[in-house]
């Protein structure tokens, strides 16, 4: 089976990097490196070493995985179902586990390898801007949380957006119905927050050590990451079989 799971994420690897896909993202993957290292390059050149002070490195690297990922998973399953090749990987001998794990695991890979791009370039331009403290590094545990959190955060939107490419008769639908979510969900976490929560929980989160939040944050994800595989892993078999 693992030998199929990896069949599935090469097959979709090379169609990234040739940029074949039909999402919008997938049809000019150096575009979306060079964007996105601009942003944070920029940002980092302007800060100089105080760059590894603040929280941008982990919000950029946490951020940006899930914007990328989701334009790649609505192309996963609506795609294929559109270019009629959904029915030909359901009439080999793969079983559709492996075709999803190997989806799921080939658009996490690829969104991950891009967010240790953006943290790299971000380490390369503020220490440009600043060279008299010499060569400056990310602590030991921002470093791991610029590792650990974006792929988690990419196994989150790609296991969710598997299921609505899964349901999607297109591309563009899937699309729309990701984009919607996301900016729904995050208005909500940015203004329902405010409400539900008091304001005394606000402040003590804001006062909160970044090494703890971020230990505190990966522990969230991973729940939510497990709950969210759950689900898509069963829904999928159903829909795929069906295909």
């Amino acid at each position: 089976m693992l030998r199929d799971v990896l069949t599935i994420a090469w097959k979709d690897w090379r169609e990234f990097l040739a940029g074949t896909s039909s999402s919008i993202t997938g049809r000019s993957p150096l575009l979306v490196v060079g964007l996105l290292a601009l942003v944070c390059g920029f940002l980092a050149y302007r800060l100089g070493v105080t760059w590894f002070h603040s929280p941008f490195p982990i919000f950029y690297t946490v951020i940006y995985p899930v914007f990328i990922t989701l334009g790649y998973v609505a192309d996963s399953f609506a795609g294929e179902r559109e270019r009629h090749t959904l029915e030909t990987l359901v009439a080999t001998r793969l079983s559709p586990l492996s075709i999803q794990l190997g989806k799921l695991l080939a658009i996490t890979s690829y969104t991950w390898s891009l967010a240790l791009v953006v943290s790299i370039v971000g380490l390369v331009m503020a220490n440009l801007k600043d060279s008299s403290q010499g060569f400056v590094f990310y602590a030991p545990d921002q470093t791991i949380g610029l590792i650990v959190l974006p792929y988690l955060t990419s196994v989150l939107a790609a296991t969710i957006g598997s299921v609505v490419s899964l349901y999607s008769n297109s591309v563009r639908q899937a699309q729309q119905t990701l984009s919607i979510s996301t900016a729904a969900l995050f208005f909500l976490i940015v203004y329902g927050a405010q409400v539900i929560f008091p304001k005394s929980f606000l402040q003590s989160l804001a006062q909160t050590s970044p090494t703890q939040l971020g230990i505190e944050a990966g522990v969230l994800l991973v729940v939510l990451d497990v709950v969210a595989l759950a689900i898509a892993l069963s829904r999928g078999r159903q829909l795929i079989t069906t295909a």
